[in-house]
């Protein structure tokens, strides 16, 4: 009875909040939700929009910037659930659930850099484990001439009784993806596309001082650097997001702090490029500054703690070239 209860409540809140989502949009025209780019300082993303003071995580974009997934979900990502917004001709329409959004737990979603399928995590096999991540498998959905086939299994040499999560695909098909072990620690896998088939998965070796979970993990197209979030001892404070650079020799280096601008004392999560390599998109549960909550009355309050940057998850953008002045000379 009381998850019967959790789930009406859960479809009433998100219903809810994606109606008045619906009927505040704007008209927007252009990539990337028509937004202004940002400089080398992260800014909120469409605030208002998708940034909407709940938790918001993992946005992934299409190659030309005119289709959109993210998550959304109500009470500390146990139910996330797969938000659609397209466009036409540079004008977005409002935003959507996916079809199978109330099935099970969906998340992590990524586009193809063709922009022919969108990856993603699920707990469709096994819709009795919520938050554990041993619940999920890789699945993607394939564009077709009118939307989205039906969610679709990636196959046993990818997914397994651990659990998968975080896909991210290179130019070349080789898929990246986070996977947790019997410990409920996370590593970052590769499985490598040859002549069409996927070979069994191979765990991604990061020079780390320390063994600790990585995850969230985002693969360039061109394989040259992959991001990934941890909580490592020098790091600001919780999971910060940092990049790892393939070396000449098909290694990959030690992992580097994407820095202040980006992390902070909070939770940084879920980083995801553009596959136009212009903007980091990411999740921070960063609040807003003490000093903005002075002299507020209660309603004021009210405003601030349902908006953005209010310590839940709101997704953030900045050019993507803070990451390029990381690589090493």
């Amino acid at each position: 009875m009381k998850k019967l209860l959790f789930t009406f409540c859960l479809i009433v809140f998100v219903s809810i909040t994606v109606s008045a989502q619906q009927s505040d949009i704007p008209k927007l025209i252009g990539p990337y939700l028509g937004q202004k780019p940002p400089g080398l300082t992260p800014e909120i993303f469409a605030p208002g929009i998708i940034s909407f003071g709940f938790h918001e995580l993992r946005i992934t974009f299409s190659p030309e910037g005119d289709d959109v997934f993210y998550v959304t979900c109500a009470n500390r990502y146990t139910h996330r659930i797969l938000v659609h917004i397209r466009s036409n001709n540079g004008k977005w329409f409002e935003p959507e659930l996916v079809p199978f959004a109330w099935d099970c737990n969906n998340g992590s979603p990524s586009f193809s850099p063709d922009g022919k399928r969108v990856y993603f995590a699920s707990n469709k096999d096994n819709p009795e484990i919520v938050k554990d991540g041993s619940g999920l498998d890789i699945w993607y959905i394939e564009r077709v001439e009118n939307g989205w086939t039906d969610p679709i299994k990636m196959p046993e040499t990818i997914n397994s009784t651990f659990g998968e999560f975080a896909p991210s695909v290179a130019s070349n098909g080789n898929l990246y993806f986070d996977v947790t072990n019997e410990n409920n620690k996370s590593f970052i896998y590769c499985s490598k596309l040859i002549n069409g088939i996927y070979y069994p998965r191979e765990k991604i070796r990061i020079d780390l001082q320390t063994d600790v979970s990585i995850g969230s993990s985002f693969i360039a197209p061109d394989e040259s650097y992959l991001l990934f979030q941890a909580n490592l001892p020098e790091g600001f404070g919780g999971n910060d997001i940092y990049v790892s650079f393939n070396n000449d020799d098909g290694t990959w280096g030690a992992p580097i702090n994407l820095g202040e601008r980006i992390n902070s004392e909070f939770l940084e999560i879920g980083p995801r490029v553009s596959i136009d390599g212009k903007y980091l998109f990411f999740t921070s549960n960063r609040n807003h500054p003490n000093e903005m909550y002075k002299g507020k009355n209660y309603s004021e309050l009210i405003e601030m703690l349902k908006s953005p940057q209010n310590g839940y998850g709101t997704i953030y953008w900045v050019d993507a070239k803070i990451i390029e002045k990381l690589k090493p000379k």
